[in-house]
């Protein structure tokens, strides 16, 4: 039984625990702001000190516990008092900062590891940026939230309406607004939990879907200490005409942009596989009214079709390859959703607390997501947010990340690397935008009507 103020941590949260030993397993989101029109030079640190006035509440006051039995399986502990001034810095750039110069600050940030011994997380305001602007770089160990939880308290804290004001810092959420640390939801029954083993059996064996069929390329190498970050925005409406086009959903439209992407990249290095690269998409199975905190996801592993010329065929083929990872996924039972992902995920786990994930067979090469958001535009006691760019984690044999979110009409897309394995990621972001050019180019013609998106 655990002690007051302290909580075994969650079945799904332990892993990126354990692997923290190789590389820092944080989280992040920048939030791009505007000034009010009447705002004062002093408004940040202004703002800032009036947030700092409310002390956090769970989970954000909690740290790890990992003395004695907690060396193997760590507790959550509630922290008397948190430091404040340790978790929310101001930081400037030269005025006027841009968005490049933005993203060489963020990705100097996402390099430094969060220091366990206090609550996980942390905010880092950037003064400076051209056209009034400022930014807050948001970061949370992947223990305490995923990145769908994670936007969802960052959110939980904005309004809709621009005169709402009063509005508490996210990391004092309000009573019973469902902040609640993770409890591991369900109890699976055993027939959940075989079916989980059979489903999770498949994969590992390569009879289910695209795991451990990943080909050996350049995005699977060692990775060092430093990350790059790269950003780029799209109009939803745009993805959503395409999405009509194709006979697919937004979704398929940004994987198919991030396949035509890769292919251009790996082959400008001379090193494109003949099989498809293998892209892990992490699936949110949280609740919409369930908790914020701890980890609620799975992954599907989707084949993108690197290895297929032509923008219409790849379309097609990421079709067919969403579609029967969504599949696979269904025939898992909800209650058991928590012991498939462990159990399918396990190897990778262990080669990474072993220090063996760059020497290992991949068993996927990058992960590749999307985070749902706000549609309309949001406020923070008057401060208009323009958008949201999430920045994931890397790992030992994975020096590529791709993470969308979407928020008021607009997805913002970040493409996270490591600068010593990969060089000009920053391309990336250029040949998604080519790659939307040619998917219109080759689906919007005069002659070609446009089905509803999925």
């Amino acid at each position: 039984m655990s002690r007051p103020g302290r909580r075994r941590v969650g079945v799904l949260d332990l892993p990126w625990i354990l692997m923290e030993a190789r590389h820092p397993m944080h989280v992040a989101g920048v939030l791009v702001c505007r000034l009010p029109a009447d705002a004062s030079a002093s408004f940040v640190p202004d703002l800032v000190r009036t947030m700092k006035r409310t002390a956090p509440s769970e989970p954000f006051d909690r740290r790890l516990h990992r003395r004695g039995l907690g060396r193997v399986w760590p507790w959550w502990e509630s922290v008397a008092q948190v430091e404040l001034d340790e978790h929310v810095r101001i930081d400037a750039l030269d005025r006027p900062g841009t968005d490049r110069e933005l993203a060489a600050l963020v990705s100097q940030f996402h390099g430094e590891p969060l220091a366990l011994t206090r609550p996980p997380w942390q905010l880092r305001f950037v003064t400076g940026l051209d056209e009034r602007r400022f930014a807050i770089y948001a970061k949370f160990h992947h223990a305490l939230v995923d990145g769908v939880g994670a936007t969802r308290i960052l959110l939980s804290a904005l309004s809709a309406d621009p005169m709402d004001r009063g509005r508490p810092p996210f990391w004092a959420p309000e009573a019973g607004d469902g902040h609640a640390a993770s409890r591991g939801g369900e109890r699976p029954r055993v027939g959940h939990l075989l079916g989980a083993a059979r489903s999770a059996g498949r994969e590992l064996l390569g009879a289910g879907t695209a795991a451990y069929r990943a080909p050996r390329t350049i995005l699977n190498p060692a990775i060092g200490a430093r990350r790059q970050v790269t950003t780029m925005t799209v109009d939803i409406a745009r993805l959503r005409r395409v999405a009509g086009a194709i006979g697919g959903t937004i979704n398929d439209v940004y994987l198919t942009a991030c396949s035509s992407a890769l292919r251009r990249y790996l082959d400008d290095a001379g090193a494109l596989p003949h099989s498809p690269v293998v892209a892990a998409v992490p699936v949110s199975v949280r609740a919409p009214d369930g908790d914020r905190a701890g980890n609620a996801i799975t992954f599907a592993f989707v084949p993108l079709p690197t290895d297929v010329e032509g923008a219409a065929n790849r379309a097609a083929a990421t079709i067919a390859a969403t579609t029967i990872a969504k599949a696979d996924l269904a025939t898992v039972p909800r209650p058991a959703m928590a012991a498939y992902t462990v159990l399918t995920m396990a190897p990778v786990i262990a080669a990474q607390v072993l220090g063996l994930g760059a020497r290992a067979r991949p068993m996927f090469n990058l992960a590749v997501s999307n985070v749902p958001g706000p549609s309309d535009t949001q406020f923070y006691n008057g401060v208009e947010l323009l958008g949201i760019h999430p920045v994931s984690l890397l790992q030992a044999g994975q020096a590529l990340n791709v993470t969308a979110l979407s928020c008021g009409g607009r997805l913002h897309i970040t493409f996270t690397a490591s600068p010593d394995a990969l060089a000009g990621t920053h391309r990336l972001a250029h040949y998604v935008t080519d790659a939307l050019d040619e998917l219109e180019d080759a689906h919007e013609g005069p002659d070609t009507p446009a089905r509803p998106a999925r």
